[in-house]
């Protein structure tokens, strides 16, 4: 079994209806892929997956029905697990100035990372991180959009050795180590020696790589960090078929439903004190327009005229 690198990011909440409005509103998460309930280990869950016209990995919102806390995250380096998750932006003064103006939470100045990119930090109403990153156009999906989807998450870790094996076991190259901090600096909240590395996918096509893009891991690790809380968010890895077994995998469990059918199972990640997923998806029934075989389509169409086709008629707006 071969990782083609992340494919999604699971994303809890207890507050749905919120969560959906917010992601629509001011990040151009406003599409859903497919919505229905679940059931695991006596819980039933509320599931939609949400996706940015301008590309990016999709979200899988998730809410359980037993949890009916409102729920602050307010993760900062030194926890472990997604801390912030990393959008594209066309312009990003423009988009600075309108979120400033619109008296959204805006928690930094305008900073630049290790290449130079010009960013600024973002909280939703859970204190969920968002970093948006000055882009080119030819990083989007569709050129129009002015903030893109997710390309890159900040990940605490703790051991960045390790973390960077495991990680290059699932696809991804490390670019380097880094001494840059200023782009991370509204996280960082104590003197502790901070350590980082950014891993970017290696050249895996796969059928929705165009939309993905280039996704990026940026790892942290805090050294003596005392009682790290373990962040909500789970990131899922998409498959290709049985090649070979990887490190620490577990069995596979189909699942047959109206809404898809795929293979999945997950790995344990020590360094996040998390589990990963993975899946093989072998056919998605996108909100009943289009029952589509990934694995055996019945029309014969060129995969990017296929996907393209899912972008500009299948999906639905919420």
């Amino acid at each position: 079994m071969e990782s083609k690198g992340l494919i999604s990011v699971i994303f809890p909440t207890t507050e749905f209806q919120l969560t959906l409005e917010w992601l629509s509103k001011n990040l151009n998460y406003s599409y859903k892929v497919l919505e229905y309930f679940s059931q695991s280990s006596g819980q039933k869950y509320k599931n939609l997956v949400l996706v940015n016209k301008g590309g990016g990995l999709p979200l899988f919102i998730k809410q359980s029905f037993s949890n009916q806390d409102f729920w602050f995250n307010e993760l900062v380096v030194g926890d472990l697990g997604v801390l912030a998750f990393k959008l594209k932006v066309s312009d990003l003064q423009k988009i600075y100035l309108k979120f400033k103006t619109q008296k959204l939470p805006v928690f930094s100045k305008v900073l630049k990372d290790n290449d130079n990119n010009q960013l600024f930090w973002l909280k939703d109403p859970f204190a969920n991180n968002f970093v948006l990153v000055q882009q080119d156009k030819s990083q989007f999906y569709e050129p129009d959009i002015d903030i893109g989807g997710i390309f890159g998450l900040l990940i605490g870790v703790n051991d960045l050795d390790q973390a960077v094996e495991f990680y290059s076991a699932l696809g991804y190259e490390l670019v380097s180590y880094l001494d840059y901090f200023d782009d991370i600096s509204p996280l960082v909240i104590s003197d502790y020696k901070i350590r980082r590395a950014v891993l970017k996918l290696q050249d895996k096509s796969h059928l929705f790589h165009k939309f993905t893009g280039t996704t990026e891991i940026d790892l942290v690790e805090v050294k003596s960090f005392k009682n790290p809380k373990i962040s909500p968010f789970n990131l899922v890895f998409l498959l290709d078929e049985t090649h070979k077994p990887l490190r620490n995998f577990h069995g596979l469990q189909v699942v047959d439903n109206e809404n898809f059918t795929l293979s999945k199972t997950y790995l344990y990640n020590p360094y996040i004190e998390q589990n990963h997923y993975l899946v093989d998806i072998i056919r998605l029934n996108i909100n009943g327009m289009l029952n589509w075989n990934i694995r055996y389509p019945a029309l014969k169409l060129k995969p990017e005229y296929k996907l393209q086709f899912v972008v500009n008629n299948a999906l639905e707006k919420i």
